[in-house]
């Protein structure tokens, strides 16, 4: 069961983390914290988190991590239910006063503030499932495939990072 971001157990930091990110109430914005129910059994040496929908939340869970894959809705233009993984450096910077998230402040933000503060993980990884109707409501469509998709690129990650005895060990 993934913990919540905000529960109060303390969590163990030499684990990587699989974030969920997304409001379960706002239709496919729910595709982080759903999928990363459905997967996080599959990959016992990270500990599963949902992440509720501000960058000090994310930053809070990914501080000290070795590893971190993080799980969220776009808004891409691809057909919903894509699923593109992302490093930090793929992302545009943030602009100054522009939000483009559901989340308040958003990735990016949360991204490059941990870059100022140095708690960024070791080893990031942002994993984007397209998304169409963030309008409120619980209806997931193509949330099977999605998930699929999004553990095979975990799964991918993981194999070549021990190969390179890297930090997802």
């Amino acid at each position: 069961m993934p913990r919540n971001v905000a529960s109060r157990r303390q969590p163990n930091r030499s684990r990587g983390a699989l974030i969920g990110v997304g409001n379960p109430w706002m239709g496919d914005d729910a595709f982080g914290p759903r999928i990363v129910d459905r997967i996080a059994n599959q990959f016992p040496t990270l500990e599963a988190i949902q992440c509720p929908l501000d960058a000090s939340s994310l930053i809070a869970a990914w501080t000290d991590r070795p590893a971190t894959f993080v799980v969220d809705a776009m808004l891409s233009g691809d057909r919903p239910g894509t699923v593109r993984c992302f490093e930090p450096a793929d992302l545009p910077p943030p602009r100054p006063g522009k939000r483009s998230s559901t989340h308040g402040w958003g990735l990016r933000w949360a991204i490059a503030l941990s870059e100022r503060l140095g708690v960024l993980p070791t080893r990031l990884m942002i994993i984007g499932v397209a998304g169409r109707n963030f309008s409120p409501g619980t209806e997931l469509r193509l949330l099977d495939e999605a998930a699929r998709t999004v553990a095979d690129c975990i799964e991918n990650d993981l194999r070549r990072a021990a190969g390179r005895n890297a930090a997802f060990r």
